[in-house]
This record gives structure tokens, sequence and C-alpha cells, in this order.
């Protein structure tokens, strides 16, 4: 079956939009790729690539939003990560989101879903994990960060920037290996994919733009 173009734009914007609001459900509008027709082989490369698009214009959004309301927490905290002296917690990052998605696509289906398994249970526990689950899955990863901003006490702000920016780097990093392994993955692109990635990053933008506004109506 083949999807309209504005479907698939308004979906993916719409998704990139109340996921970036409430923290969670990026990955709903990949529901729409097996009825726009995207083989299964190609699914994983659909999720990296939209979820990179879509934590960068959040990350961007987030960090000229909290500039412009003069939240010097958030936006201090983004302009370190920034920094140079913050780089090997990217390079760190990077290689994490590499390697799960290298073990995805290289292992044995239940193979690589045991490890990915087990990358998921060692995040819990230490978030220096969480960017090989990110990168070979990610699944629930937000709610995961959101127990661990709990747990140290972060601000709601700051936990939101620090999520975008590791879904950044960490899948940024696996859409490159993907691309790379996309023969032995039998994975091919499809208009369809970027379509949906320019319509998430969209939505992702806008709401982490307005993102303020609509909790101070929900407050009110």
């Amino acid at each position: 079956m083949s999807a309209d173009p504005i479907v698939i734009l308004c979906v993916g914007g719409a998704v990139g939009a109340v996921s970036t609001v409430v923290g969670l459900g990026a990955g709903a509008a990949f529901l729409l790729l097996p009825w726009a027709g995207v083989s299964l082989p190609a699914a994983l490369l659909c999720v990296k690539a939209v979820m990179a698009a879509q934590d960068l214009c959040a990350w961007i959004g987030l960090g000229t939003g909290a500039s412009a309301r003069g939240d010097r927490g958030v936006a201090a905290a983004r302009a370190a990560s920034l920094t140079r002296a913050h780089a090997r917690t990217h390079i760190a990052t990077a290689a994490g989101g590499a390697l799960g998605a290298a073990i995805t696509v290289c292992a044995p289906a239940i193979g690589a879903a045991a490890l990915m398994a087990g990358a998921l249970i060692a995040a819990w526990r230490d978030r220096r994990w969480l960017a090989v689950y990110v990168g070979g899955c990610g699944v629930g990863a937000g709610l995961l960060q959101r127990v661990h901003a709990a747990r140290s006490h972060a601000p709601d702000g700051a936990w939101r920037s620090a999520a975008v920016e590791l879904g950044t780097v960490a899948n940024g990093a696996a859409v490159l290996v993907l691309w790379a392994l996309m023969p032995i993955a039998g994975t091919q692109w499809a208009w369809e994919v970027a379509l949906l990635a320019i319509g998430q990053a969209g939505g992702a933008w806008c709401g982490a733009r307005w993102r303020p506004f609509v909790r101070a109506r929900a407050r009110g």
C-alpha cells in the first residue's frame, strides 16, 4: 500500500511535537512504515535516521527556547555539552551507539535481542550503557532517562536536554554504521523515510519551542 506524502508529513510532525513535549512516544510514527510499504530490513535504519533528526532538532529547540526564556540552568547545561571538555563524553556515546547498531545488524536475531536486553538492564543501573541500547534499539529509553533524572533529582529541563543530546549523538553514529552495513542488512532507502524524518524533525523543533506554553496552559 502506498501512503499519501501529506499524511506521512503530518503524522511525523504530530508525533515529533507531542513526543518532545511529553518526553515519550517518539517511536510511534514508525507504525506508519509498514503501511507505507517500507520493508522490515529497512526499519532499523529508518528508526535511527528519524530519531537522530528529531533529537537534533529538539536539542536545538530546547537550547534556543531556554535562552529566550532566560532559563540559565538549561542554557548553561547545553552550552557546556558543546565545549571541548565534553568531547570525550560525545565520543563515548557515539561509540556506544555504533556498537549497538552493529550488534543488532550483525548478530542473529535472538543473540541481538539478548544483548540489547542486557544493555537495557545495565543501563538501568549505569547510564553509560544507555548509548549502546539507544544505538541498537532505544524503545523505552526516554522513560529510563526520566527514571535516572528522578533518582538524581535533576531539573526537568536539564534532563530533557541531556536526553536529546544523547539521542542525537548515539542515533547519529548508529545511522553511519547502518549505512555502511546496508549490504549486510539488506537495507534500502525509501522516500517515505525521508518525509517522515522531515516531518518528525520539524514537529520536534516546534514542540521544544512551545513546550513551556503547553505546560503553562496545562497548569492553568
